[in-house]
């Protein structure tokens, strides 16, 4: 992502072939949304499952990621980011 020219300003994972999550999982993506923050990248969230949902509640990531981060359709997200819609805060 750093060697991309123009820089990223978002990076959208579509979870919906994710039905489990354990909190290892959770981890790694919270350590990857707090890289991508650090790079002034936004990460965004579609079509998480409802467990996979609570896994990443409970395990913090969400308040990382931020909750209007999280799209049920790929295609509301790229809305959203495509209108300006889409900021770190």
């Amino acid at each position: 992502i750093r060697a991309a020219n123009p820089p990223p300003q978002a990076v959208l994972l579509d979870l919906e072939a994710s039905t489990l999550l354990d909190i290892s999982s959770a981890d790694t993506l919270a350590e990857i949304a707090r890289e991508l923050q650090g790079e002034k990248i936004v990460l965004l969230l579609a079509r998480v499952r409802d467990p996979v949902l609570d896994m990443l509640k409970r395990s913090g990531v969400i308040a990382l990621v931020g909750e209007h981060h999280v799209y049920h359709m790929v295609d509301e997200a790229v809305q959203d980011f495509q209108a300006g819609r889409v900021t770190l805060a």
